[in-house]
């Protein structure tokens, strides 16, 4: 909601770069000893540190961003109801959780009701725009699973997993954004959006990502997560002048039950590696 206010005055690419860049900046004071911390990270561990970068903040939300200039803001939230299905493969085969057979059935659920979401659209969906978003939900499922398998390891802290992924993301995306927009013009309006983004929706809200899954499983926190359409309508409608109609209101509730089902479904049983 907040880039789709902002892209009037900066562009798409260049408010995701600026947006993780300060993210990460703003968390390296909080890291104790940095220094030291970085100094003994692993070569393996930075290529995933970058990864995570890449596959989060530089591909997946570059991409979205880059999209909100054809989908509404809604739709491109609905869209995103399917990472927990790629969630789901991926944490099974590779991370070994296996769901309860009620956490499969509120996956299913939430798919249903992204279906009926979309049943009441024209269509008139951008076919590049789409594109996009199907490259952003694998690379945001694949950053599920990687975060889920470094804090399962317990290869570094949380606030380190949060900080360098961020910094990484966005320096790699700078010069793509100048080269692709320019430099950025400065409004104070538009600034001001990317500030309080880099503060509150990528330094505070990656570092309580990282710590929940600590508790949660990749497939329970990406089902949690996709509540977020509910949050976007709610905003869209008064900030955008995205309404929605009676049916678009019914899919998003049946996506709620479904999230409520994986949630409510248990732990997975977990295989031991």
């Amino acid at each position: 909601m907040l880039v789709k206010l902002a892209l009037p005055a900066l562009g798409p690419l260049t408010i995701a770069a600026l947006r993780y860049s300060l993210g990460g900046l703003l968390l390296l004071p909080f890291m104790k000893r940095p220094f030291h911390t970085l100094r003994n990270l692993s070569p393996g561990m930075w290529g995933q540190l970058l990864l995570l970068g890449l596959w989060s903040n530089a591909i997946g939300n570059g991409l979205l961003y880059v999209a909100l200039r054809w989908l509404p803001a809604t739709t491109i939230s609905v869209l995103l109801n399917m990472v927990p299905s790629a969630v789901l493969l991926g944490a099974l085969l590779w991370l070994k959780e296996i769901p309860t057979p009620l956490q499969v059935l509120g996956v299913v659920v939430g798919l249903l009701g992204g279906g009926v979401f979309f049943s009441s659209q024209r269509f008139a969906v951008h076919p590049l725009g789409l594109a996009l978003i199907v490259v952003s939900l694998a690379c945001f499922a694949a950053f599920i699973l990687l975060s889920r398998k470094i804090i399962r390891q317990q290869l570094v802290d949380t606030l380190t997993l949060t900080a360098l992924p961020l910094l990484l993301g966005g320096v790699v995306l700078l010069p793509i954004s100048v080269v692709a927009e320019g430099l950025p013009s400065f409004s104070p309006y538009a600034w001001s959006i990317v500030l309080f983004m880099a503060a509150v929706n990528s330094a505070l809200a990656y570092m309580l990502y990282n710590h929940a899954l600590k508790a949660l499983s990749a497939l329970e926190l990406s089902t949690i997560i996709n509540l977020a359409p509910v949050a976007t309508a709610l905003i869209a409608w008064p900030l955008l002048g995205e309404l929605l109609d009676t049916i678009q209101i019914a899919g998003m509730l049946v996506a709620i039950a479904g999230v409520t089902l994986v949630v409510r479904g248990g732990r997975p049983e977990r295989v031991p590696a």
